[in-house]
């Protein structure tokens, strides 16, 4: 997950969750970015997350979803190093959450 200074929360509603208390009001979330679904190429994964990077300036913040293939986890690494030279940091969907209850 990537989010700019600037943050934004895009509340998408799944109500129909089995077991999802009705009367009491949750967040979720939808991601702006498969960032592996159909490659098994680093340099894609790469190329996605950089573009996370760029949607997260645009709209305040970005969700993207992975999985741990070894590509995947390779970009990641080289990723880290990159988003701390920008101006968007990389936070845990929880703590996006937590940000805009504030």
């Amino acid at each position: 997950m990537v989010k700019s200074r600037a943050r934004r929360f895009n509340a998408w509603a799944a109500i129909s969750a089995s077991g999802v208390d009705r009367a009491r009001p949750f967040r979720a979330a939808t991601n702006d970015e498969f960032i592996d679904d159909d490659t098994d190429r680093r340099e894609d994964v790469e190329a996605r997350l950089h573009a996370l990077v760029e949607t997260a300036r645009r709209k305040g913040a970005a969700i993207g979803i992975g999985h741990p293939h070894p590509w995947t986890l390779e970009a990641l690494r080289s990723f880290e190093k990159y988003v701390l030279t920008t101006d968007v940091e990389l936070v845990s969907l929880c703590d996006l959450i937590e940000s805009e209850k504030r």
